[in-house]
C-alpha cells in the first residue's frame, strides 16, 4: 500500500458561515416557509453577527496585535479601525453604515434580551377590531423584525464585505471574499 503526503490549507473566516446562514434564512422568509417570521429574525441576527466577524477577519490581516488590542472593542470601533486602515470614509448617516449601526444595536438587544411588558390601550372601530383581534401586541424587538429589514440587513452586511474587499489587493483577499481551500498530494517514496 502506498503512502501519500497530504498538505491542505485554508484561511477560515466565520463571516462566510454567518452571512451564508443569513442569506438562507432570508430565502426561507421570502418563500414564507413555516416559521417565516423566525427566518426574518435569523436573517437580521446572522447579518449582525457577520459584521463583527468581517471586522475581525480584516482587522487580523491589517492591524498588528488585533486579537490582543481589539478583542473587547465594540463592533463599531472595530469597523471604523478597519475602514481607517483601508482608507474608507465611514459616515453613519449614510448606507451601508446606517444599517451597520442598526444591526449592531439589534445584535446587542438580542444578545442581552430582556422581557418586556406590553400594555396596549386604544379605541378602535368594529372593523379595526376584526383586523387585530387575533394578533398579539408586539414588543420593541419584534417590531424591528420584518422582511424589508431582513432584506436590508443581508444586503448591507454583504455590501460592507464587498466594499472592504475592493480596497485590498487581490493577493491579500485570500479567504476574505470567498471561502475555499487548497492543497497538494504527493506520493511518498519508501
Amino acid at each position: 500500500m502506498r503512502k501519500l503526503k497530504v498538505h491542505r490549507e485554508r484561511h477560515f473566516s466565520p463571516h462566510h458561515a454567518l452571512l451564508g446562514a443569513a442569506w438562507i434564512a432570508l430565502g426561507d422568509a421570502k418563500e414564507k416557509r413555516h416559521g417565516w417570521k423566525r427566518y426574518e429574525l435569523m436573517a437580521i441576527t446572522f447579518s449582525a453577527l457577520a459584521l463583527e466577524a468581517i471586522a475581525n477577519a480584516f482587522g487580523a490581516r491589517l492591524v498588528p496585535r488585533w486579537e490582543k488590542d481589539f478583542e473587547k472593542c465594540p463592533p463599531t470601533a472595530k469597523l471604523r479601525t478597519v475602514c481607517m486602515q483601508l482608507g474608507i470614509d465611514v459616515d453613519f448617516d449614510r448606507e451601508p453604515w446606517q444599517t451597520a449601526l442598526w444591526l449592531i444595536k439589534f445584535r446587542n438587544n438580542v444578545a442581552h434580551a430582556k422581557p418586556q411588558f406590553i400594555d396596549e390601550k386604544k379605541i378602535v372601530s368594529d372593523q379595526e377590531y376584526d383586523m387585530i383581534k387575533d394578533v398579539f401586541p408586539i414588543s420593541n424587538l419584534e417590531d424591528q423584525v420584518s422582511l424589508p429589514n431582513a432584506e436590508r440587513a443581508v444586503k448591507e452586511a454583504s455590501s460592507i464585505l464587498h466594499l472592504l474587499c475592493k480596497q485590498l489587493p487581490i493577493e491579500q483577499q485570500q479567504g476574505l471574499m470567498a471561502d475555499g481551500w487548497s492543497g497538494t498530494t504527493t506520493i511518498v517514496d519508501e
